[in-house]
């Protein structure tokens, strides 16, 4: 759940930002608008910029494809764009253009290679990606019969009642095809469908076979003569079993078999119906849904089994089995018992934001489904449908009472077996009298500075890197101070936060100084493409001496909160107070937990998701 790269940042004066993809925007600040940004501590001030779109899934994996004639190899591209622009999609051959959709076939006509561009574009930018193709020599390949009548293997016929038996076949060279029907090992028809009425009792071979220049394929069938119809219909079908089945959509269903005549002989075979509403009429049995893949009928008395699959997950539905014999005699319709298709089964973990510990007691929602957590904070869901809806975390369900955590609400649609961790925020009690709440608290100092409003949680991986040139004014070590400042912040984390290294990071944040300043200050300029901060730098004013050595811890400790994504505090109490250099010398409770909930919770985290009750 990654938000797009953002497309704000910090100018004062002059300033040449650059994301990933390379693109370079240059913003001139001016007039009053630069007055007051002198004099900011680090207010950032933002600036729009159209990104290009992204690719993020395609099929197959680009790469080289050796192919033959007459093949198809389907593509299929899916692009984002980081502003929401809408996206299109064209594909190339060569130097045309072949379609505009995202998915497209590339069928080989002829031999020779070919270079398959898929294009995608979206306000101002543009991506593609490309696959080479070689079609190698034709290879002429078998006929593939699709499809013949009568389906019956075993046909039953009567003296004098003619039956047309066809098979339908395609050439994957599109080569001409020629047919012929034998009848006893004698050629009886040069054509696609025979025609044929029998005119004494007994048992019978017809073959079809369908031949292009070099190959050959066949089908046949037994057909049995008798001299006249059946009329007697099979037996009843008992539906002994109907229960969920293993996986989602599965009902596992029995019945016992039964004859063609009764219960002598065996029926040519069984048709299986489902619906959601019982099938106790003819009507009803039109309507039912025919189910595949029904066994062959076994002997009278036995127990056969199936597996109805892709019924929709958690769904109830009913079922009828009917027994048919060889002229199309049907068993009368029995019971119709219902089970419940098998639903999706997901679930997780709850964790508190704070500690990182299991949430005991917490409860998971997810339309009209409900788990509490175990000790563990362990919950799950079963026999969830395919659904759309709201994943609620909470720890009461008291409305207007935010108990001991606020709750989190997020989108979802229901996938088996998925694994989701869930966080919470906990009602962390303030030290401050400024913010409502911890919540409204945590939410005022975390946005991502670069991107006002933002909603997902766009923060560095820690440790982040941290290069402090050595520096001296007015006989004060500057360096010194900002890396004992810096390694406090681990106390503060509780984990390794910042990295010194000797030389200007490519991922992190470089220190600076600078005598022509009024306030230190920190920006970012740099992302990745999905929004995630690269570069930044503080930048200190070279006034501070010995005796100021205190403002410089303190001000030190400020720019490196800025650094870590924590904006202005309203309250003087805090470090991160806005305005004059903070007084404090280390930060509040309040703002330790803020810090330790906003590293806590995942990268690309949507923290507006949290809520009061």
């Amino acid at each position: 759940m990654f938000p797009v790269d953002p497309a704000w940042f910090v100018s004062i004066g002059t300033r040449t930002m650059t994301t990933t993809p390379r693109v370079t925007r240059t913003v001139a600040v001016a007039g009053p608008l630069l007055a007051a940004l002198a004099l900011a501590c680090s207010a950032p001030s933002p600036v729009r910029v159209d990104r290009p779109p992204v690719i993020d899934r395609v099929a197959p994996p680009p790469g080289h494809f050796d192919v033959l004639v007459g093949d198809t190899l389907p593509f299929r591209v899916h692009a984002v764009d980081p502003d929401g622009d809408a996206v299109s999609v064209w594909w190339s051959l060569g130097d045309s253009v072949v379609a505009r959709e995202a998915a497209w076939s590339f069928v080989a006509a002829d031999t020779g290679h070919w270079e398959v561009c898929a294009h995608v574009g979206a306000g101002g930018g543009a991506d593609s990606v490309v696959w080479d193709v070689d079609v190698t020599r034709p290879v002429n390949r078998p006929p593939q019969i699709v499809g013949f009548e009568p389906v019956e293997p075993d046909p039953t016929m009567v003296v004098g009642e003619p039956v047309t038996f066809s098979v339908q076949a395609v050439d994957p060279e599109s080569e001409p095809l020629d047919y012929a029907f034998a009848l006893d090992g004698s050629v009886v028809g040069h054509a696609a469908s025979y025609r044929y009425s029998p005119v004494a009792v007994g048992n019978h071979r017809l073959v079809a076979s369908v031949r292009d220049a070099e190959h050959e394929r066949a089908h046949e069938w037994n057909i049995r003569v008798l001299a006249e119809a059946d009329t007697i219909v099979p037996a009843t079908v008992g539906i002994t079993r109907f229960v969920t089945g293993a996986e989602p959509g599965d009902v596992d269903l029995e019945w016992i078999a039964v004859g063609d005549d009764g219960m002598a002989g065996r029926p040519s075979n069984y048709l299986v119906r489902t619906s959601p509403t019982p099938i106790e009429t003819e009507e009803d049995w039109v309507r039912a849904s025919r189910r595949p893949a029904v066994p062959p009928p076994a002997a009278p008395g036995d127990t056969m089994r199936m597996t109805l699959a892709g019924i929709t997950p958690a769904q109830w539905t009913h079922v009828a089995v009917r027994a048919v014999d060889d002229f199309g005699n049907l068993s009368a319709l029995s019971a119709s018992p219902g089970a419940r298709a098998r639903g999706y089964r997901f679930g997780g973990v709850v964790l508190d934001a704070l500690t990182r510990q299991p949430v005991a007691g917490a409860i998971v929602r997810f339309q009209g489904r409900r788990d509490t957590t175990d000790a563990s904070g362990r919950w799950e869901l079963r026999e969830v449908g395919p659904e759309i809806g709201s994943l609620v975390a909470q720890d009461e369900e008291v409305e207007g009472v935010t108990g001991a955590y606020f709750d989190y609400v997020m989108g979802y649609t229901a996938v088996h077996l998925d694994e989701i961790t869930l966080w919470l925020i906990p009602n962390v009690p303030l030290e401050s009298t400024m913010y409502v709440d911890f919540l409204a608290f945590f939410l005022s100092m975390t946005p991502a500075y670069w991107l006002p409003g933002n909603p997902y949680q766009m923060r560095w991986n820690l440790p982040v890197d941290l290069h402090v040139p050595p520096a001296s004014f007015h006989g004060l070590d500057y360096d010194s101070v900002i890396v004992d400042v810096a390694g406090q912040f681990d106390a503060d984390l509780g984990e390794p936060t910042f990295r010194i290294v000797p030389q200007d990071p490519a991922t992190g944040v470089r220190v600076e100084y600078s005598g022509s300043i009024n306030r230190d200050f920190f920006d970012l300029f740099d992302w990745d493409g999905r929004g995630f901060p690269v570069h930044g730098r503080i930048v200190h004013r070279t006034s501070y001496s010995p005796a100021f050595v205190q403002s410089l811890v303190n001000v030190s400790r400020h720019e490196l909160g800025h650094a870590l994504g924590l904006r202005h505090s309203v309250d003087p109490i805090h470090v991160m107070v806005d305005g004059p250099a903070p007084s404090r010398p280390e930060f509040s409770p309040d703002e330790r937990a803020v810090l330790r909930v906003f590293y806590h919770l995942p990268r690309g985290w949507r923290v507006l998701g949290f809520r009061r009750d």
